[in-house]
């Protein structure tokens, strides 16, 4: 399921009344292993529960990531720390 439909479902149980507890179950029930992270859907609950209509997240500022990882280092720091003939 699309984390745009999981988030109607969330804002769906908030308007039910339910509790965030019941979402996160009904949510990991429904969608199994493609579910929200638990963090995801209390957040999502709690915009809802505060008023917050929109299921788009919030523009952020600032630049967009576009580095690529290699082995969770930046590939010029791998660059720095791996000989020139080593050809990984």
């Amino acid at each position: 399921m699309l984390k745009f439909e999981q988030k109607t479902n969330i804002k769906f149980m908030c308007r039910l009344g339910k509790s965030i507890s019941e979402t996160l179950i009904a949510s990991q029930t429904v969608n199994g292993v493609d579910s929200l992270k638990k963090t995801a859907i209390y957040e999502w609950f709690s915009r809802f529960r505060g008023g917050h209509e929109s299921l788009e997240d919030e523009s952020r500022s600032g630049r967009q990531a576009t580095e690529t990882r290699k082995n969770g280092l930046a590939s010029e720091t791998v660059n720095q720390i791996r000989p020139k003939n080593d050809h990984r």
